[in-house]
């Protein structure tokens, strides 16, 4: 089993730590990350102001549209006479 990210929250560091501990003895080597400020899929989840939560997705649409390649033409052209076929292209 692969598994990409999980994110868990809470305000009990015990049950945290027993989550933590319970998935390192199912998979081993995990690696953790915790505190106020996260970084989860490429966004930025903070919690440091009390009562409020933001998630900053800037980096997130930002490598969005770095990934973005606008068609050309011959794709373009291909596109009108194809409706099904994407305006976007997004490559890797």
């Amino acid at each position: 089993m692969i598994v990409d990210d999980f994110l868990f929250c809470g305000s009990s560091p015990v049950v945290l730590d027993t989550i933590t501990h319970h998935l390192s003895n199912r998979f081993g080597d995990i690696k953790l990350e915790n505190g106020p400020k996260l970084q989860y899929l490429n966004m930025v989840i903070d919690a440091s102001i009390p009562d409020k939560l933001t998630f900053d997705m800037s980096r997130y649409k930002h490598n969005m549209v770095d990934n973005l390649v606008l068609p050309t033409r011959k794709e373009s052209e291909c596109c009108t006479t194809n409706p099904t076929l994407p305006y976007l292209i997004l490559r890797q």
